[in-house]
């Protein structure tokens, strides 16, 4: 692959990424779009448990698969590693929006606050998680986070090295703001089915053993000072940091 066609292989990624993330403003929240998490049920619920948990397979099993290293080996004798993180980014957009198109919404409310002052303080919380993440990403170098620095190294020909460890913001309170910020999105919402209910837990317990997985890479990575990190910071609810205890 040509230099230039590795920053254009990288450019795409990113940008299909930032135009997914903006869909799923819109699809978790059940804002702007006919088919959300909590749209009307169009299938029975029989199919629609067999169509949804498939989705949450695919997606698990991308996101799993291609994070581990055999995956990136393979990959490496086809493609430079400089595109390795937009090749993850491309497969994760087609897992996350294979699931937004082929979701299945089932009823049985468990709660409705669309109607109440309630409502709107969920509501608060929810473009909250979404700030939480998108603050939890600029604080970090989101250039490496989404390829770019990769393939800009590569195109300029010097050689890739992974960022040192830093805790600003957040990150002195909680190890993964960014998951924190998903937490309060899936959860916070007026409406709760039990399709959106299944989902959260889904994903709730996808970050918990994400998170073991990332941080062992980042022990690898930084060694003695991420273990020192993970001693004393809380991994994602810091209440006792903020109480000053």
């Amino acid at each position: 692959m040509r230099r230039g066609g590795v920053v254009v292989y990288g450019l795409f990624a990113y940008l299909a990424t930032l135009i997914l993330t903006v869909y799923s403003i819109a699809f978790f929240g059940n804002l702007a779009i006919k088919h959300s998490l909590d749209s009307e049920p169009r299938s029975e619920v029989g199919w629609a448990i067999c169509v949804n948990g498939s989705l949450f397979l695919l997606f698990g099993l991308q996101h799993s698969l291609m994070a581990r290293r055999g995956f990136k080996r393979r990959l490496a004798r086809y493609l430079p590693a400089a595109v390795e993180r937009s090749t993850y980014l491309y497969g994760s957009c087609l897992a996350l929006g294979t699931l937004f198109l082929g979701w299945q919404p089932i009823g049985f409310v468990l709660w409705d606050l669309t109607a109440s002052f309630g409502g709107s303080m969920v509501y608060v919380i929810y473009f909250i998680g979404w700030v939480v993440i998108a603050w939890s990403i600029c604080l970090m170098d989101q250039s490496d986070m989404f390829g770019l620095r990769q393939v800009w190294c590569y195109a300029k020909g010097r050689t890739y090295k992974p960022l040192p460890l830093v805790i600003p913001g957040p990150y002195r309170w909680v190890r993964h703001p960014m998951y924190l910020g998903w937490l309060l999105v899936f959860w916070a919402s007026p409406i709760m089915t039990s399709g959106h209910f299944a989902f959260a837990i889904f994903f709730t317990l996808y970050i918990l053993i994400a998170i073991r997985w990332e941080e062992r890479d980042l022990v690898e990575v930084h060694g003695e000072a991420y273990q020192n990190y993970r001693s004393s910071v809380a991994m994602l609810f810091p209440l006792w940091k903020i109480l000053g205890k």
